[in-house]
Formats: C-alpha cells, sequence, structure tokens
C-alpha cells in the first residue's frame, strides 16, 4: 500500500488565521461595548436607540463632552411614541464638567421651565415620560455645542 505525506498548505494556513483573528476581535468588542452600554442595544450609532426596556430611549452624554464642542448628546436627535417608547433617560458619562438637559422649546401647552434636569456630574440619570406630540429642543446651560431635539409622536 502507498503511503502519501501532506504538507500544510501555508495559504490555507494563513487564511484561517487571519479569519480566527477577525473573530476574536469581533467578540471582543461587542464585549467591550456591552461592558460600556449594558443597558442598551445599540447606543450611539442610530438617531433612534432603546433598551431592553422597549419603553426607555437612552441619550448618553459622552466622556469628553464638556471639553470638546465636536461632540454631542448621543444621540442628538430622536424620535419616540407615545405609548411605545417615550420614556426619555439620560446618562452622564462625562467626569470633566457638569452638564444639564435644559428645554428650551416645547409643544402648545408644554412648560419648558417644568423639564429641566438641574445639575448632572458623571454617574447621573434623568428621565423624563413625554405625553404631547411635537418637537421639544434641549441643551445644556453650560456648553453652548450641546443641542438636542426630541420629536413625540402619537
Amino acid at each position: 500500500m502507498a503511503t502519501f505525506e501532506t504538507k500544510p498548505n501555508s495559504k490555507v494556513l494563513t487564511a484561517l488565521v487571519v479569519v480566527g483573528v477577525v473573530i476574536v476581535i469581533s467578540v471582543a468588542t461587542v464585549l467591550v461595548h456591552q461592558l460600556q452600554f449594558p443597558a442598551t442595544s445599540s447606543l450611539p450609532s442610530s438617531t433612534q436607540t432603546t433598551s431592553t426596556n422597549s419603553h426607555v430611549v437612552y441619550v448618553i452624554i459622552p466622556n469628553g463632552v464638556g471639553n470638546n464642542p465636536s461632540l454631542n448628546y448621543q444621540p442628538s436627535t430622536i424620535t419616540v411614541v407615545i405609548g411605545v417608547n417615550n420614556t426619555i433617560e439620560w446618562i452622564d458619562q462625562d467626569p470633566t464638567a457638569p452638564h444639564t438637559v435644559t428645554f428650551s422649546s416645547v409643544p402648545t401647552g408644554v412648560d419648558a421651565k417644568a423639564i429641566s434636569s438641574g445639575n448632572l456630574v458623571q454617574g447621573d440619570t434623568f428621565t423624563v415620560n413625554l405625553t404631547v406630540p411635537g418637537t421639544y429642543e434641549y441643551y445644556c446651560i453650560y456648553h453652548s455645542w450641546m443641542k438636542g431635539t426630541i420629536i413625540v409622536k402619537s
């Protein structure tokens, strides 16, 4: 009986190693993302993000936004639907400065002055439940570049 000796194909081995590295990096990225945003499914890549509790939409005050005018609330614009996901929670992740969520423009019949977080520091949250359809605009009183919009639909 004849015996054959086979040698591993170096191109195949290289391709397998590359695929393995890509898989490891992908899994590590997902795990790190989950550690940074444990209650969310996709922060802040879209204009609307929801948690595992589908009634809450999260807005992040990102690390460094107090010193970096190129950053903003994440996401800065969201659309919510009354009775579906009209509770919004801001999460302050910035250790560099205090922030606020101060409403400047609201639909007729809503008191903008009544919707204000006061000072938030890293780790603080602020939650509102909006029940009047329309466009709400808010800002940080300390950082003029930080502005956000909420569109509330029936």
